[in-house]
């Protein structure tokens, strides 16, 4: 049952991670770039999406987004 639980869990915040990227995602390559989180969240400033940007790569994938909006850093949706 805790199996379930945590997998239906975590089905769920990715869930919700993926409609927030997508709402944000303007050229629907599924990441996001500091433009297209500048655009929606004006606030966000290049070192706090460095901060989310845990691989360096200079985009935020599904998971990246999941864990900032966990941690308070990215608004959901």
């Amino acid at each position: 049952m805790k199996t379930i639980l945590l997998s239906a869990t975590i089905i769920t915040g990715l869930t919700v991670a993926s409609f927030a990227a997508t709402e944000v995602d303007a050229n629907g390559d599924g990441m996001l770039t500091l433009d297209e989180v500048n655009t929606a969240f004006p606030d966000i400033k290049a070192d706090a999406f460095s901060a989310m940007d845990v691989n360096a790569d200079g985009v935020l994938d599904t998971s990246e987004v999941a864990a900032a909006q966990e941690a308070g850093l990215l608004p959901q949706g």
